[in-house]
């Protein structure tokens, strides 16, 4: 079935508009055929054409994010404005640790951890080495293990306790602040 066509004056008188509209829209992108040549009628495809329009209207009022249109764009601003607004408040309520403190914090606890394992040896080496009971040598080293643990749970206390100090400090510096 061939879409059915109509002339620029045929168009606006169909959809209530003046020519002048018509031709900003087909500026704009509305579908014609032979639209800005010189000395030709441009020709509407009705259908394409109030497909265009009905889609333009959507936009206008209703913009999706990703298109290219004004308020499109100010929706995405809008939306990334709240976005880190949202994430602030949530770093002065303590509620969110930034990437770098967190890599820190777990580079710090793998340094720790890895030199006071690979010490274990060299403590226990001497203590041990005419030990001939197996279950003292076990228990030595399950003390030496728990001393360890609780060393690295000291550490990371320290860490949190500091973070949390920060956050007190802030809410203290700033009590008008939205926390």
């Amino acid at each position: 079935m061939k879409p059915t066509s109509c002339s620029i004056y045929e168009f606006a008188a169909f959809i209530g508009r003046d020519r002048k509209t018509i031709g900003k829209w087909i500026r704009e992108g509305m579908p014609a055929v032979d639209a800005g040549v010189q000395g030709m009628r441009a020709s509407i495809n009705t259908p394409a054409a109030i497909e265009w329009l009905l889609a333009r209207e959507r936009n206008k009022y209703n913009p999706e994010l990703g298109s290219k249109n004004l308020a499109a764009e100010r929706l995405r601003l809008l939306s990334e404005q709240a976005d880190r607004e949202a994430l602030d408040n949530a770093r002065r309520r303590g509620e969110l640790i930034e990437y770098e403190d967190t890599e820190g914090c777990f580079l710090t606890v793998a340094t720790i951890l890895a030199g006071q394992l690979d010490g274990v040896a060299g403590r226990l080496t001497n203590e041990l080495v005419n030990e001939p009971n197996a279950a003292v040598i076990r228990d030595r080293i399950f003390t030496e293990h728990r001393a360890i643990r609780a060393s690295l749970a000291a550490g990371i206390q320290d860490f949190v306790d500091k973070c949390r100090q920060e956050v007190e400090q802030y809410q203290q510096d700033n009590p008008t602040a939205v926390v």
